[in-house]
């Protein structure tokens, strides 16, 4: 009877640190979202300047086709970027 008693305090010790310990498990998930949404904002910045960039040495009429083709991929590639970080804060 000694030892099916000491067993059960055991498992109730595991179960009770178990439960006190998730709150710390799940801070540091919280860490690396705030880490992705800080990577994808400095990326999503590299792009507009990028294309700022781009936009002020060609303007439109003289722009040529690889160069817009260029362009529109940056753009797109922004957008995925900035809708990254809008799914990123809406998770934390």
């Amino acid at each position: 009877m000694d030892i099916f008693l000491i067993i059960f305090i055991v498992i109730i010790v595991f179960l009770i640190g178990f439960i006190l310990s998730r709150p710390f498990l799940n801070a540091d998930q919280g860490g690396n979202q705030s880490q992705a949404i800080s990577q994808y904002q400095q990326q999503y910045q590299d792009l507009l300047e990028d294309i700022k960039s781009t936009q002020e040495a060609y303007p439109e009429a003289d722009m040529p086709k690889q160069i817009s083709a260029q362009l529109e991929e940056k753009k797109q590639e922004a957008t995925r970027l900035l809708r990254l970080i809008n799914v990123q804060k809406k998770k934390s």
